[in-house]
């Protein structure tokens, strides 16, 4: 199988969708940390330990490429 072209950026007039990056970690670390969000996404541990962010965005890649899911930043 070919390499799949790369995760796009989606752009509309109000907002942006892009792939996420390691700089994103400690904004994804402070929001699935907060026992709100952990209350209503089952599939998010509580507590979110430091590092869980950083693992989770380093699978993305894969996933993309393996066409198993996509996972998109939101701006």
């Amino acid at each position: 199988m070919t390499d799949p072209l790369p995760q796009p950026t989606l752009h509309t007039e109000r907002l942006t969708l892009r792939p996420f990056v390691v700089e994103d970690a400690s904004a994804v670390q402070r929001l699935a940390g907060s026992r709100l969000v952990a209350a209503t996404v089952p599939v998010i541990p509580h507590p979110y330990l430091d590092g869980m962010a950083e693992g989770w965005i380093a699978t993305h890649a894969d996933a993309w490429r393996d066409r198993k899911s996509v996972s998109f930043a939101i701006e």
